[in-house]
């Protein structure tokens, strides 16, 4: 890995008795929610929070920048040191940027995903899996490593 790889910081999405915190901003409904700039980004943290709580211990989890700007959300290292990439989209006709495809070149990953909220898994013609979370969570990510 290069220096440009960081720890990753998930944001939080909170539920209390009818409001929802979603970075530090209250809701009172599931439409000011869904309509609020910042779901995209705690959507990325609530998925990079359940990838970690499911993969085993010895995995390394980190978000990857260069310094022009190419981007993944999530660079998973196993135990062995294969290399997958994680963009975590929000929606399902949601762009993969082409700074993920720059990583990509970089790192020469062993597999990329692209993590949508639901939906039966699909590749795209670049090689990319494209996924839902449960998916990718229970028979995608066991198989990894």
């Amino acid at each position: 890995m290069s220096a440009n790889v960081a720890s990753v910081f998930p944001q939080a999405l909170f539920q209390g008795i009818g409001r929802v915190s979603c970075s530090g901003r209250y809701f009172n409904s599931y439409e000011q929610l869904l309509n609020h700039r910042a779901l995209g980004a705690s959507w990325e943290g609530y998925v990079i929070e359940q990838i970690r709580r499911t993969i085993p211990e010895r995995w390394q989890l980190f978000f990857y920048r260069t310094h022009a700007g190419a981007e993944a959300d999530l660079v998973m290292l196993s135990p062995s040191g294969k290399r997958y990439l994680v963009e975590i989209k929000r929606a399902l006709s949601a762009p993969v940027s082409r700074g993920f495809f720059q990583v990509k070149e970089d790192l020469q990953p062993e597999g990329q995903f692209v993590i949508v909220p639901e939906g039966e898994a699909f590749p795209r013609s670049d090689g990319t899996i494209v996924c839902g979370l449960m998916e990718f969570l229970e028979v995608i990510l066991p198989g990894l490593g």
